[in-house]
């Protein structure tokens, strides 16, 4: 279920995107990429969690751009720089997600609607 199953706050988000050992931390990119309606704020955070040293984490936050592309039909250029590099992350979780994240930018960002 995870620490968010009963919904969020930006403050839990923050508190927990304080401790870089909290356990749920790996909930954070997904909840915030799938949920708020703040892109430039969820950009953010996928963001300063793409390089974080858990693979769980980095790959979330790297599956979040691809959540952001999907809800908002945008990106930052920093997201793709970030999910081009995470394509040769050490963990394959993480390549699997930028994979993920690729496929989502080609869908909907990529292709003429």
């Amino acid at each position: 279920m995870g620490p968010f199953s009963d919904g969020w706050t930006v403050e839990q988000v923050e508190a927990l995107m304080g401790d870089p050992n909290a356990a749920d931390l790996l909930y954070v990119p997904i909840v915030v990429s799938q949920n708020s309606s703040d892109f430039l704020w969820a950009d953010s955070v996928c963001e300063e969690l793409s390089n974080h040293p858990n693979p769980q984490v980095r790959g979330n936050a790297i599956l979040g751009f691809g959540h952001l592309a999907r809800r908002h039909r945008r990106c930052s250029s920093r997201a793709r720089q970030l999910v081009a590099e995470a394509l040769n992350d050490l963990d394959p979780y993480v390549r699997g997600h930028a994979e993920s994240a690729i496929d989502d930018f080609q869908t909907f960002l990529d292709r003429a609607g």
